[in-house]
């Protein structure tokens, strides 16, 4: 279980906390384009690498683009730490 919640830190500003931390969010934009499948991935393997290589760029997050994921997406990215918008 996650716990987000709103709060000044020690710079005064409010941030987004997650468990009661502020954790500086970067990723990209995921728009869930796949040119073997349009929308669909093509295969779990293709989604799993698409997802190593954005925790292997640095990126502990990324925003979805007007597109909902399968619930075993959204399982891989918790697994992997990564936060979805």
């Amino acid at each position: 279980m996650r716990k987000v919640s709103r709060a000044k830190t020690a710079d005064g500003y409010q941030r987004i906390l997650i468990n009661n931390q502020f954790i500086f969010q970067n990723g990209p934009l995921d728009q869930g384009y796949w040119p073997d499948g349009i929308y669909t991935p093509p295969t779990e393997e293709a989604m799993l690498y698409d997802l190593k290589v954005i925790r292997e760029m640095g990126f502990n997050m990324l925003r979805k683009h007007v597109k909902v994921e399968s619930r075993r997406y959204y399982t891989w990215c918790d697994r992997m730490g990564l936060l979805v918008w």
